[in-house]
């Protein structure tokens, strides 16, 4: 509710409950509504802010997502992008990164997008198709427009000669919403042993 001004006592607007940047679009509108010139009839200065606060109020509704629905959807993307590797469609797989990514795999570092796509977007494709992948654990954390998902699997790599070779491993992955979707922003990949990795184009 907006509270009727006191001699010494600023306006006061509800803040929405949203993400960072419908917080900030909110402290500008409510900025620029205390910097209108004061008017003859003082109801209509503050009828202006009533109209700023059901337009932040409005806003906030859909900018940013919240509760265990828009966990799940973020936990979905991370599914999606392991499915994208095992169909090796790189296309799809890297449109689930944020150009900012940042990936720790094995003691490797890849800072960007571009840069996994280069080094390796194609070495994880061949593991993803060669590996059979069991969820042991996950955890969630983060609000707003940052979560982050902790996991650890139990991953099952079968060599040349049709051995199987069993190890586990643990992923940090943290996603950001941009406003449309969600995209990865860091991955954190490690395993208590090496990857063998089929050769596929054998003579």
């Amino acid at each position: 509710m907006i509270r009727a001004r006191r001699k010494g006592r600023p306006r006061e607007f509800p803040r929405p409950p949203c993400s960072l940047s419908c917080r900030r679009l909110h402290a500008r509108i409510v900025s620029i509504s205390r910097q209108l010139p004061r008017p003859s009839i003082r109801v209509d200065r503050y009828s202006v802010g009533s109209l700023c606060c059901i337009f932040i109020l409005g806003l906030s509704a859909g900018c940013g997502p919240r509760g265990d629905e828009t966990s799940r959807s973020a936990e979905a993307t991370i599914d999606e992008f392991y499915n994208a590797l095992q169909s090796e469609n790189a296309a799809l797989a890297l449109s689930m990164l944020s150009r900012d990514v940042l990936v720790y795999e094995m003691g490797a570092v890849d800072r960007s997008r571009k840069e996994y796509a280069t080094r390796h977007l194609a070495t994880d494709m061949k593991a993803a198709v060669s590996l059979r992948r069991e969820l042991l654990s996950r955890r969630r954390e983060g609000a707003g427009d940052i979560r982050w998902v902790f996991s650890t699997y139990l991953e099952v790599a079968v060599a040349p000669d049709e051995k199987e070779t069993e190890n586990q491993a643990t992923e940090t992955i943290g996603l950001r919403f941009d406003g449309q979707a969600w995209r990865i922003l860091h991955m954190h990949y490690s395993s208590n042993r090496n990857i063998i990795i089929p050769q596929t184009n054998k003579q």
